[in-house]
């Protein structure tokens, strides 16, 4: 991925969906009310399970996700481990009245498109 500015993660709860380059997203396209994000993940095929008041991303395994674990871990390990969602958010947007419209992810890329927030008055 070329990448561009950074901007801090702030992860939230770390579960078995991991981000690559830990705390770190790029943004890929900005104006002064869209902003593009991606975000390099090392857990391949996850997927965006639901927002959280507009800032937060809840992130989980797939079915598909879990083919690397199969090669990583015994079928015992597996079955063992305790599957949380990984939670993230990006502090320095919200701050600036962002807020997540959408978030989809390829194999290994997680792109966010947030909008700034009308102000309301």
């Amino acid at each position: 991925m070329k990448q561009s500015k950074p901007i801090k993660i702030k992860i939230l709860q770390k579960g078995k969906a991991v981000i690559a380059q830990e705390k770190i997203a790029y943004i890929k396209i900005q104006s002064p009310d869209i902003i593009l994000l991606m975000v390099d993940m090392t857990t391949k095929y996850c997927e965006v399970s639901y927002i959280i008041d507009n800032i937060t991303l809840s992130i989980d395994l797939t079915e598909r996700s879990f083919e690397t674990f199969e090669k990583k871990y015994s079928k015992t390990d597996k079955q063992g481990m305790m599957i949380k969602s990984t939670e993230i958010t990006f502090p320095e947007l919200t701050k600036e009245g962002f807020e997540v419209f959408q978030a989809t992810i390829s194999k290994y890329t997680l792109r966010v498109t947030m909008y700034k927030k009308p102000k309301e008055g």
